[in-house]
């Protein structure tokens, strides 16, 4: 188990057994651990399979320790037997067999069991954190990343073996939904008592052993002291140099039976983007939970350029970020709970790249550069407001209200062929989202389900540019022309659905939903140019799109033996209507989509899934409007304004081997995608321009596969992890009057070691090559980019101090690679309480960052400039 190899040291001494109980049963999950006599401290540890089979591994030194192994099982009495006193050999295998007594001892119905770092328990897995802290730790994703079976990426993503979770919860309560990240970046890791896994999780309680939930989350529990007072800790840091660089943020946290407060702040200008985190808390993504609908509903972007990149996290962008967070749980009753969510956030970023792009057409080729200089603003207000009250054990109802206000402002410098150009653009989002739940559990097994939503969102903005490209598209205009784009762009939606679910015997479940969705987009554009004559409105778009869709679902899932399967089918009829400058169109389509899976328990460790769907859409509302939209300054879209029904065909096969506690994991996957009609482009590329016109093709295929595995090697005391991943995707557009077949493959292949040393140092070392080919089919050019990244981790962990060092290295090919030196020392002063931090970002201090990209179209290396070395010198205080 990954378990047991956490604690192994080598394989000198060998002791192995049965573990029994007093009526010669077979006991499994029976924690067996070698132990200092006089204290906690843990050498080894295992448990004992369902067998009633353990197995250790420890050093011949620390028999010179005086250790005992100690037995332990809930409601069981432990037993320890003293290693220094028993004749143990240094080779082969040393039996020793054990039998433990039942003893149930309990005080007010409470039972009294001593802790163990791991205890499972139905669907949920309990680490006590003492035992895996290494002394480093101060936030709480530092101490997820000590527990076995979990891994964290670079964006505090977090995955229990190969699955991702879908949130963080503090004392059961979740504060932030899927932008979990705010709460284990931030919150201080001294309080953690307990983190749980656990699994089958239902938002919804009163649909617990009802639904058939296959989420993921993670509850941090804390302990006594953490609950009857304000904690928290208070960062300040500053450029070493006293100039430009600082960092300062603040957490201050207080629960109690009836209230629980959050409170976070950071200002920073070292790259960290606060906003990123709290993407999913504004725009949720919970569509398969009961109790939402509209999730899937999204106003369409219209001019998405101008948006700050960041392709290194951080290392390219110079950010000033401003990020406060407000968040209370209260009981106000027995019976009722109110949460309530306050987000104040502003963020400047400048940055500047320099591009040059190559295009290889039939009948043409030629290149372009773009040096561009670019600074945006955005300030961003999100509040929101949750109700439940709870009438009953089997009623309960939830209301939800959220208000969200978004300002971004974008100013560029643009030099375009040696053409200096200037834009602007000003953007504003509002949003209302209110939702309401009802929930009965008319029996143990049934429960009546009503969910209703309304949410408006208005997102006017004003695009300006001082140099214009469309001579020839757009005549009379003299060199002096400027243009500018106002777009008002709106979204009502309305859903309502009732659903009731059953479930039979032999975890049998029917759900059926019946409802409607009602959606409304409207879209204004008015492209103005002017020049030292006149002003003209060469292009203009009023276009409305009401969408009401009448669906009926039914899922039904069943389980025999060792197979499961789940299957649903989709009633969807529309009613339709299409405005487009005064000409209205209806459509009223009927669609059919059904969705298969199949789940088979081979046995304990492997498993395999296979998934079937037909899918349907219909047009969006940025398909159907007809007159010229600007999207950059030197690209125009249109569309041929078409109402059309598009249908995908998927399939799906994934073989999973392996428990995410085990040594050895494995995931295949095999994916295949055919649509059958789907949106491509029309275009006309020149030197200076591109329009492109958006039209309808037939018979894309994509096919998608990859390979995870993740084994744990106890010689080294090291996970090994190998992923690998190959797609290919075909498709059709049309440049320059020529119809083109492209074929896009990609390749990535990763390498990755992580030592668990139960020592002062420990390392994470990785290769990932990525490639990617283009071939097209009317110039018969092949197109091929390769990244190579290198990086390697090493921490060095003592009593009062710690460091940490990260190296990295990104080479594409016939281009010299980049490298990255970062570091971390942390001293403790004072109890743990004061710690003295120093930073050092980009120590070789790398100027630039060359990249490469294809696209159907073109190939492209950009250079862009990054942060300079800077050194933070912060001081943290936790109380």
């Amino acid at each position: 188990m990954f378990f047991s190899g956490c604690f192994v040291y080598s394989q000198n001494v060998i002791i192995q057994g049965i573990v029994k109980n007093s009526n010669n049963n077979l006991l499994n999950n029976v924690g067996v651990y070698v132990q200092d006599k006089n204290s906690d401290k843990i050498f080894a540890g295992t448990y004992s399979n369902k067998i009633g089979f353990y197995k250790l591994e420890i050093n011949s030194d620390i028999l010179r320790k005086n250790p005992v192994l100690k037995f332990s099982l809930i409601n069981h009495t432990i037993k320890l037997i003293d290693l220094s006193q028993t004749d143990l050999k240094s080779t082969g295998n040393n039996e020793i067999n054990i039998s433990l007594d039942e003893n149930i001892k309990q005080i007010d119905e409470v039972i009294i069991t001593k802790q163990n770092p791991i205890e499972t328990k139905k669907d949920t897995v309990t680490f006590n954190v003492k035992y895996f802290k290494k002394g480093n730790e101060q936030v709480v994703e530092d101490l997820l990343k000590n527990l076995p079976g979990i891994n964290i990426d670079a964006d505090g993503k977090i995955k229990v073996g190969n699955k991702l979770i879908d949130k963080v919860l503090v004392e059961g309560d979740d504060f932030f939904d899927k932008s979990y990240q705010i709460v284990t970046k931030n919150m201080p890791s001294h309080p953690v008592e307990k983190v749980q896994v656990i699994d089958k999780f239902s938002e919804n309680k009163l649909l617990k052993g009802i639904e058939n939930s296959d989420k993921t989350v993670i509850n941090i529990v804390l302990n006594k002291d953490a609950k009857s007072k304000w904690f928290g800790n208070v960062n300040g840091g500053i450029n070493a140099n006293l100039d430009k660089f600082y960092d300062v943020s603040g957490n201050l946290l207080k629960f109690t039976k009836d209230d629980k407060y959050y409170i976070i702040a950071n200002l920073n200008n070292t790259g960290y983007n606060s906003l990123s985190d709290i993407n999913h808390v504004i725009r949720p993504d919970d569509e398969d939970e009961s109790g939402f609908i509209g999730d899937d509903q999204k106003i369409t972007e219209t001019f998405s350029t101008l948006q700050p990149w960041d392709i290194l996290n951080g290392r390219t962008n110079y950010i000033k970020s401003y990020f406060a967070s407000f968040n209370s749980i209260h009981n106000l009753t027995k019976k009722t709970k109110l949460k309530t969510l306050i987000f104040l956030n502003n963020n400047d970023n400048e940055s500047s790249r320099s591009t040059i792009s190559t295009y290889n057409l039939k009948n043409d080729s030629f290149s372009n550069q773009e040096n561009y200089s670019l600074f945006n603003r955005t300030n961003t207000i999100y509040t929101k407001l949750d109700l439940v009250s709870n009438f009953s054990e089997k009623e309960s109802l939830n209301f939800s209200t959220a208000f969200n206000f978004s300002d971004f402002n974008s100013n560029s410098n643009l030099v375009f062929n040696s053409i200096q150009n200037k834009e602007k653009l000003n953007s504003t989002t509002n949003r209302i989202d209110q939702k309401i739940n009802y929930t009965n559990k008319l029996k143990e097994n049934k429960a009546f389900i009503v969910n209703v939503r309304y949410f408006y969102e208005n997102q006017p903005q004003e695009y300006n540019t001082n140099q214009f490209f469309f001579y020839d598209i757009f005549s009379g205009f003299d060199p002096n022309t400027y243009g500018r784009q106002n777009v008002r762009n709106n979204l009502s939606f309305l859903g309502v659905e009732g659903k009731i679910l059953n479930k039979y015997k032999d975890n049998m479940l029917l759900e059926v939903s019946l409802g409607n969705l009602y959606r409304k987009d409207g879209f204004k554009s008015n492209l103005n140019l002017f020049d030292t004559q006149k002003k003209d409105e060469v292009a203009f778009n009023n276009t409305s799109y009401i969408n009401n869709n009448v669906f009926l679902k039914a899922n039904f899932s069943f389980d025999y033996k060792k197979f499961s399967f789940v299957s649903s089918l989709t009633f969807n009829q529309y009613i339709n209507s299409i405005n487009n400058k005064n000409v209205t169109e209806h459509q009223t389509p009927f669609f059919l989509s059904p969705v298969v899976n199949f789940k088979w328990q081979v046995n304990e460790k492997n498993k395999i899934f296979t998934n079937f769907s037909i899918n349907n859409t219909l047009s969006k509302i940025s398909e159907l409007y007809t007159d010229y939209v600007l999207a950059d300054y030197r690209t125009l879209i249109t569309t041929r304004g078409d109402f059309r029904k598009m249908r995908n065909t998927s399939a799906t096969l994934n073989y999973q081997y392996g428990k995410w506690s085990d040594r050895f994991l494995l995931n295949a996957f095999l994916m295949y995608t055919e649509d059958n009609n789907y949106i491509t482009t029309n275009s006309r590329i020149q030197p200076d321009y591109i329009i492109n016109q958006l039209i309808y093709a037939k018979d894309r295929k994509f096919f998608n596969s990859s390979l995870t595995t993740d084994y744990f090697i106890k010689k080294i005391k090291s996970n090994i992890k190998l992923k690998v991943s190959a797609s290919d995707i075909q498709y059709s557009n049309i440049i320059n009057n020529n119809n083109r077949d492209i074929n896009s493959k990609n390749y990535s292949l990763g390498v990755e070691t992580k030592s668990v040393f139960r020592s002062f140092f420990n390392y994470n070392l990785g290769y990932t090559l990525l490639m990617n080919n283009m071939i097209y089919s009317d110039n018969n050019v092949k197109n091929k980019v390769s990244n190579n990244i290198l990086f390697g981790d090493l921490n060095f962990t003592f009593k009062k101090f710690n460091f940490k060092t990260k190296i990295e290295r990104y080479s594409y090919e016939n281009y010299e690679p980049s490298y990255f030196f970062d570091a971390e020392a942390n001293f403790n002063i004072k109890d743990d309480k004061f710690v003295l931090t120093i930073t050092g970002k980009n120590l070789f201090n790398a100027r630039y960052f060359t990249s490469q990209y294809l696209t159907d179209t073109s190939s492209s290396v950009t250079q862009y400039n990054l942060l300079s070395r800077f050194l933070i010198l912060k001081l943290r205080y936790r109380f």
